[in-house]
């Protein structure tokens, strides 16, 4: 009676301490194993997302994804409701989402600072998503009036469209805005 105690003990023990190791923790301290963030017809890793863009119009979406180091593939959608579900939905996701400033291991951040108190919201346009570990930087190019967002790309690529988002002026003056408190930490 006594062994049979001891061996279901130490099965328990086992048991215990092996499903402890089983659920490994990437360096963000997310679970490596989680389930991909649905957004209208797409299904993505939403630590892979690296950027999500809406021009003001909201006539289309484009969704920039790649591993670190790895080529960037770039998924554009033009049907009007097809993109505005992807976006809104990605937008308005609390799991993976944060707003700039938030330090937290979510790895999406919304690219719009909240409205100060009597600020009037009409002129904020929701029109950028991104893994602001993935961005190099936002650099204004004050001749043309619009600015650039530079993301990684892998060792050795040319640098090409899809590594720059180009933003008008009343897109960038929020997204700089919430790039630096993003980066403030």
């Amino acid at each position: 009676m006594r062994r049979s105690v001891v061996g279901w003990g130490v099965l328990l023990v086992l048991l215990v301490v092996g499903g402890a190791f089983g659920r490994a923790r990437a360096a963000d301290g997310l679970p490596v194993k989680f389930r991909p963030v649905a957004a209208g017809p797409l299904v993505l890793n939403p630590r892979d997302v690296i950027a999500v863009y809406r021009p003001a119009d909201g006539s289309s979406v484009g969704v920039l994804i790649g591993k670190p180091g790895g080529a960037v593939q770039q998924i554009v959608l033009k049907d009007f409701r097809e993109a505005a579900a992807v976006f809104n939905e990605l937008w308005n996701n609390q799991q993976w989402v944060k707003d700039p400033g938030d330090e937290d291991a979510r790895p999406l951040t919304r690219m719009l600072v909240k409205p100060k108190q009597g600020e009037e919201d009409a002129k904020r346009v929701p029109v950028l998503i991104v893994n602001a570990d993935r961005v190099l930087g936002i650099g204004w190019d004050s001749d043309r009036r619009v600015a650039h967002v530079y993301i990684d790309r892998a060792p050795g690529a040319a640098a090409g469209a899809d590594e720059t988002l180009e933003l008008t002026r009343e897109e960038a003056e929020g997204v700089i805005a919430a790039y630096k408190m993003a980066m403030v930490r």
